[in-house]
């Protein structure tokens, strides 16, 4: 008896559940680590299942970075105190990026 075509949900969850752990980010290779899942397959579902979930933080040749994206609150939701978060990419603070990374 074979797998039911599509994602693993399974899968999904671990993957997720290790980006929770690294609100900042974490590599591709780390989530592959925490999870028990090979790279390959950890990239394939950031590129493909959870495209519109994660942002790439940093991306290399060989490394990417990545972390989940922020919920934003409607406007109407917000406190009047409290600003709306913006929509321009963050660049990573440089001391954030090991020295590995070329």
């Amino acid at each position: 008896m074979s797998r039911k075509p599509g994602p693993s949900k399974h899968k999904i969850e671990l993957i997720l559940y290790a980006l929770r752990g690294s609100p900042h980010g974490t590599w591709v290779r780390d989530i592959a680590k925490k999870t028990g899942l090979t790279k390959s397959t950890v990239s394939n579902y950031l590129n493909s299942y959870l495209k519109g979930k994660v942002d790439v933080v940093h991306e290399s040749k060989h490394i990417k970075l990545v972390k989940l994206k922020e919920n934003k609150m409607p406007k109407e939701m917000l406190d009047e105190d409290e600003e709306q978060p913006t929509d321009e990419p963050q660049d990573p603070n440089p001391r954030d990026v090991p020295d590995y990374i070329g």
